[in-house]
């Protein structure tokens, strides 16, 4: 993973999250359980498609990827999701979810180093 990679990939993921989020907090009703199943699947999909395209990453990485879309995705939520959509999206828990959503795919579904490099050996 190279620098380059992990900011242009970080700045389109927090895009994704945005577009994401003011969809179903803006204009969709996410107390229905359909609607907030189809909202944490498309979070985990657009994690996981996005930390998958790194390549191989050992954990260090991963988790300095996660990190990193936290603090950043913490930031643009405040400056621009919560313009866009109000602050009282802060008050539902389903929206601090989905950030936990977001580091568990990112976590489990990441190629992982080790395991390409057993492949490799065979």
């Amino acid at each position: 993973m190279t620098p380059a990679q992990l900011i242009l990939k970080t700045l389109f993921m927090q895009v994704f999250l945005i577009i994401i989020k003011v969809i179903f907090f803006g204009f969709l009703n996410v107390t229905l359980l359909p609607i907030l199943i189809i909202y944490y699947l498309l979070l985990a999909a657009a994690a996981i498609a996005l930390i998958r395209r790194f390549g191989p990453i050992n954990y260090f990485e991963a988790f300095l990827a996660m990190i990193l879309w936290v603090i950043i995705s913490l930031v643009s939520d405040l400056i621009i999701t919560s313009s866009i959509i109000g602050r009282e999206v802060y008050s539902d828990w389903h929206f601090w979810l989905s950030y936990g959503v977001v580091l568990l795919a990112m976590l489990i579904f990441h190629k992982k180093q080790h395991v390409e490099v057993r492949k490799a050996m065979k």
